[in-house]
Formats: C-alpha cells, structure tokens, sequence
C-alpha cells in the first residue's frame, strides 16, 4: 500500500493585531468625529432643501398669481371685443377688424387656458427689428453665398 499524503487543512485566519488602547481611541474618536461631520452635513442639507422649497413655493405661488391675472385680462378683452364686435354688426361697419380682435382675444385666452394655441388662431404679428427690417425680410438672404458675394 501507498502512503496517502496528508491533507492540507484550513486552520483559520492569523489573528488580526490588536490595536494598543491609545490607537483604538484614535480610532473611536476618527469614527464619532465622522459621525458628527455626517449629521451636521445631513443638517445642513436638510436646511438648503426646505429653503429652496420654501422658494420654490412662493415662486408658484407668485405665477399662479401671475397666470390669474392674465386670465382675468384675457376675458376681459374677450368680452369687450365681443361688445364691440355687436356693434360693428349692427351698425354694418368694420366687422373684418372687429371679427380679427375677437379671434385674437379668444386664441389669447384659449393659449393662457390650455396652454397651447388653438389651430385656427391667426399668426402673431411679424416683429421689427432694431434696423426697421422685419424678421422676415432680414432672414430671407438666400440669394447670397457669403459677405460680398451672390450666387445668381
């Protein structure tokens, strides 16, 4: 018979060296002066967030208010293109531009109700820009390839 070889067994892992009791107060005192630094931070956050929520409150707050005072202006206007859309009616004169204020009065009022124009709403006027050009005009330079030169 052959010898069998011996086993190779796990006795466990060396022991850990134990910490003289001046570097486990060390450490202790690293470990607690972490934990302060943790909640002071955590405070501080804690502190920021319900600021920037208290701001972000009165700021919706003061849109809401905002929003309500544009409705408010938008139905007036509605109403009092409709009075003077009426009168145009009855006395048969200047119904286009009255009929084309109560549209833009009503698309102004759709636009702050829902947010979004409605389809037949007539286009806002073209701005001017600040060499008396309108925007249109300005941007309609396709006929140039760059500075100096035409492409025709």
């Amino acid at each position: 018979m052959t010898a069998m070889p011996a086993r190779r067994r796990f006795r466990g892992l060396p022991p850990e060296p134990v910490p003289s009791p001046e570097e486990q107060r060390l450490a202790d005192a690293a470990r607690f002066a972490a934990v302060v630094k943790a909640a002071e931070q955590a405070k501080r956050d804690a502190k920021a967030a319900a600021k920037q929520a208290k701001l972000d409150a009165e700021r919706r707050a003061r849109q809401a208010a905002e929003h309500a005072v544009a409705l408010a202006k938008a139905t007036a206007d509605v109403e009092r293109t409709i009075a003077t859309l009426k009168a145009a009616r009855e006395s048969r004169r200047g119904i286009p531009a009255a009929e084309a204020a109560w549209k833009e009065a009503r698309a102004r009022l759709i636009t702050l109700e829902t947010g979004a124009p409605p389809t037949w709403a007539p286009r806002p006027a073209v701005v001017e820009s600040a060499d008396g050009l309108s925007d249109e005009a300005t941007s309609d330079d396709a006929t140039t390839d760059g500075p100096g030169t035409s492409a025709a």
